[in-house]
């Protein structure tokens, strides 16, 4: 059995197409989709041949979760296609240096160093590992509502700006975009679709399913968990010093 963990419903192309799947297995894949609130996930995870679960979730439950050897782990950018694409782009056609990247994004979850270490540590596929990281917190209890920006250098002599709006009333946003010597590159979930600017030329929507998660998934491990950690703990500290 593989069994894939999914939080805040954010898996579209399963609940629109096959209705709620928790505790069903897809008969030809084998696969048990399953909320990470419901009861009985710990006795799921024990059952597992193989575990696809949000980087989140394994983080807060690394203690019950690294006593499995099957655990693969996928990341907020690699959970929507025209997203992954566009970073896939980026690195096979070895676009991923000396340039500018950009991402915003709203949500509704209020975590700012896990959302934001998250994608920097995804990032470090594309571009390499981070060496400086700046971020900035400014937050508004009136209007419920949080700003977040981070300045992050990384090792492929690429400078990324990271804006992140965290607010209980708005719907949830991911915009990117790539600035290089001879390219740049947009995505847009509100565009649904990858944009290549210097051409013109504008690829279709793929949504979200069960096949791109499993594909993107990698496995998960102490080193890994070290570093994400550290990462976070590093953002932490920075925001100690910021704005209020």
């Amino acid at each position: 059995m593989k069994l894939m963990i999914q939080e805040h419903e954010q898996f579209k192309y399963l609940n629109e197409n096959k209705g709620e799947l928790s505790w069903e297995a897809d008969e030809n894949s084998g696969l048990v989709v399953v909320h990470s609130k419901e009861e009985g996930v710990e006795k799921l995870l024990d059952d597992a041949e193989e575990i696809f679960a949000p980087i989140n979730y394994v983080m807060d439950q690394w203690e019950n979760v690294k006593v499995h050897n099957n655990v693969h782990v996928y990341f907020p950018l690699s959970a929507i296609r025209g997203a992954t694409k566009l970073l896939t782009v980026l690195k096979e056609k070895q676009l991923n240096k000396n340039g500018v990247f950009r991402l915003r994004r709203r949500q509704r979850q209020m975590n700012s160093d896990s959302i934001s270490g998250n994608d920097i540590f995804f990032l470090t596929s594309i571009f390499g590992k981070w060496k400086t990281l700046y971020p900035k917190l400014v937050q508004s209890s009136e209007a419920n509502i949080s700003h977040m920006l981070v300045a992050v250098t990384f090792e492929n002599n690429v400078m990324a700006q990271l804006e992140y709006t965290f607010t209980q009333t708005d719907g949830e946003l991911l915009e990117m975009e790539w600035s290089g010597r001879d390219h740049v590159l947009e995505y847009s979930t509100e565009q649904k679709a990858l944009q290549t600017v210097t051409d013109g030329k504008q690829e279709a929507p793929l949504d979200c399913d069960e096949f791109l998660v499993i594909s993107e998934s990698v496995p998960m491990s102490e080193e890994t968990y070290k570093e994400l950690k550290r990462l976070r703990e590093s953002i932490s500290l920075e925001l100690a010093g910021g704005v209020k």
